[in-house]
């Protein structure tokens, strides 16, 4: 089974040298994290990798089939927009994904996570129109 995310990241690196500490943070997590499927050869295969913060957040914040990822850098600031299927329980990777990046990142950063729920409303009228 799987949910529909829209994901909002805006974040901003507290010194020079975050990004790269981030990154670096991120990489260890992904190689620890033997319960997560982050299908690294298939991206790899698109020439995405763990090496640069955009990346990763690709990974992150996308699905293979349809990689739907709006990135925008003012210079200070990066803005990732995404709207991607994965499957239930994958808010507890992004969470943890934030939490880690919190480290390095300025005051104001933010992850919104919203969570589709039109799969299971769709369903129930369903469910009703065959009770008519």
């Amino acid at each position: 089974m799987s949910a529909c995310y829209t994901i909002e990241l805006n974040m901003k690196f507290n010194a020079p040298e975050s990004m790269s500490d981030a990154v670096r943070s991120l990489q260890e997590y992904i190689k620890k994290d033997a319960e997560t499927d982050y299908d690294l050869e298939s991206y790899a295969a698109d020439g995405i990798g763990t090496e640069n913060i955009d990346d990763l957040m690709k990974i992150f914040l996308s699905d293979r089939k349809r990689q739907r990822i709006t990135i925008t850098d003012s210079g200070e600031w990066k803005n990732y927009t995404a709207d991607f299927n994965a499957s239930y329980g994958w808010e507890s990777v992004l969470i943890k994904m934030f939490k880690i990046l919190g480290v390095y990142l300025a005051n104001g950063s933010q992850l919104d996570i919203s969570i589709d729920t039109v799969s299971y409303t769709h369903l129930r009228a369903h469910e009703t129109r065959g009770n008519l």
